[in-house]
């Protein structure tokens, strides 16, 4: 495929999945996928490229109506720069960072990269607006316990969704769905205390929810 039409598809790939943003990228773009799966309101997507930039304006917010997500992206391979708000910060590989579409945002990834993302209404997170605002832009690690459980997780729908039948996968995403907001506020709160208990509702179940047994399928 020649150049100018590898970057057309980068252009129109990437909108349709992160919403729309205008797209930067090389002159010569040599490789790069994009898969993804939905899965009951969510989508799962891996994406795997060299270096480009997208942004989200304001202007394109307002032609939209993807202001009711976030994606929660789990950086696997390369560097990233995020900027949304005030916030300007550096992502390194193995990190999970999130941002809000409902507000603008500048993603550079300056060198090949591969992410595996979530893309899942903003309410699913339980997250009052001042929390998520805290957490939006800023790198989170993937090396705790939670942080972990939550990577594999993760890289286990991207790498499979589509392979799945559909209960299983929805059954994967419920799994992801119901650590996700622990671990933000465990994040949020910064404490072993709350690290530990976040481990336990999420491994054990709130008592209110049903979906929280952590069975990978194979």
């Amino acid at each position: 495929m020649p150049a100018y039409q590898r970057r057309a598809y980068w252009r129109e790939a990437l909108p349709r999945t992160f919403g729309a943003v205008d797209m930067s990228v090389p002159e010569e773009v040599n490789s790069g996928t994009n898969r993804t799966a939905p899965l009951s309101g969510l989508q799962v997507t891996t994406v795997d490229g060299d270096p480009l930039e997208a942004r989200r304006t304001r202007r394109l917010i307002a032609q939209g109506d993807e202001d009711q997500y976030v994606v929660v992206k789990l950086l696997s391979k390369g560097v990233a720069r995020l900027e949304q708000d005030a916030r300007d910060v550096g992502v390194r590989p193995g990190e999970f960072f999130i941002y809000d579409m409902a507000r603008p945002v500048r993603l550079i990834l300056p060198e090949c990269f591969q992410t595996k993302a979530l893309v899942l209404p903003r309410q699913v997170l339980g997250l009052r607006e001042s929390d998520l605002r805290q957490i939006t832009a800023s790198p989170l690690p993937s090396d705790t316990g939670l942080g972990g459980l939550l990577s594999t997780l993760l890289s286990r729908l991207a790498d499979t969704a589509g392979a799945y039948r559909p209960h299983t996968g929805e059954l994967l995403a419920r799994n992801v769905v119901v650590c996700l907001p622990f671990w933000l506020m465990n994040n949020l709160a910064g404490s072993q205390r709350g690290h530990r208990a976040a481990m336990r509702r999420c491994c054990c179940g709130s008592g209110t929810s049903s979906a929280a047994t952590l069975t990978i399928p194979t």
